[in-house]
């Protein structure tokens, strides 16, 4: 139980320095996947405290980062498109 919940801290915390810090932070994949490691991890934290919480917490936001992320891509491609014009 207390392994599970130093794993989800330190992947919480690879995560979140990667994203801002890590190679590749200008590409938003690369974001993207680590902004999911960093989920990975508060799930992790959650499951330590209450099952259920736990799954439902990680699904809704790792569908809200998913939309996040796609909407961001698509404006990306949309800049990228318009300035090639």
């Amino acid at each position: 139980m207390t392994m599970t919940l130093y794993v989800g801290g330190i992947l919480i915390l690879i995560g979140t320095l990667g994203t801002v810090f890590g190679p590749g932070t200008r590409d938003p994949i690369v974001r993207f996947i680590n902004v999911e490691v960093s989920s990975f991890g508060l799930l992790l934290i959650f499951l330590v405290y209450h099952t259920t919480l736990a799954l439902i917490t990680y699904i809704a936001a790792a569908g809200i980062i998913a939309l996040v992320f796609m909407r961001m891509f698509l404006r990306m491609e949309r800049l990228r498109i318009m300035e090639g014009d």
